[in-house]
């Protein structure tokens, strides 16, 4: 663990972080009930859909009932999309993009911010507006060399990988 923070120790505990998003409500919230019993306690709700602003304050509400869980929002792109979530008592934000204005956003309210990066350069300026984790999109294209190449030169940062990430080897 190359950053040892509270949020950073959660999402090592479980070692995945759930995305999802349905706009079936039902059906979120078996998401969220089977992820938790599984030990998993960070848990990333996607804005994919019109129905995810009224899902959220449900999937909210079952969270509190589970100790320790931290319920946070992806897909987010600016500060005042943000903002509605942070409102329904988002936990955490991820992006997509590497939005200085939605980092510096997260950062004056001491909300956590996992941007999505696909350059060392975009790692490195999310790192100085406060990310603690930076998603490497999309891993399935950058590749296991691309982190270990980001690592070597800002190896405080922790990195998770996503889109399609394999590391097994092509056939």
């Amino acid at each position: 663990m190359r950053n040892p923070s509270p949020f950073i120790k959660r999402m090592y505990a479980a070692g995945v972080m759930p995305i999802f998003f349905t706009p079936d409500e039902t059906k979120c919230l078996q998401m969220l009930e089977v992820a938790y019993e599984g030990g998993i306690r960070v848990i990333e709700m996607v804005d994919r859909g019109a129905e995810a602003k009224s899902i959220f304050p449900a999937l909210r509400k079952a969270a509190d009932q589970m100790p320790g869980l931290s319920l946070g929002v992806g897909t987010i792109y600016e500060p005042k999309q943000a903002e509605v979530f942070l409102d329904m008592g988002a936990e955490f934000i991820v992006a997509p993009v590497m939005n200085p204005k939605l980092g510096e956003f997260c950062k004056n309210l001491d909300i956590p911010w996992i941007p999505g990066c696909g350059t060392v350069s975009e790692v490195y300026f999310a790192q100085e507006l406060g990310a603690e984790l930076v998603k490497i999109y999309p891993a399935n294209i950058l590749g296991t060399d691309f982190v270990k190449a980001v690592h070597a030169v800002l190896p405080k940062i922790e990195l998770i990988p996503t889109g399609e990430w394999n590391l097994l080897p092509k056939a």
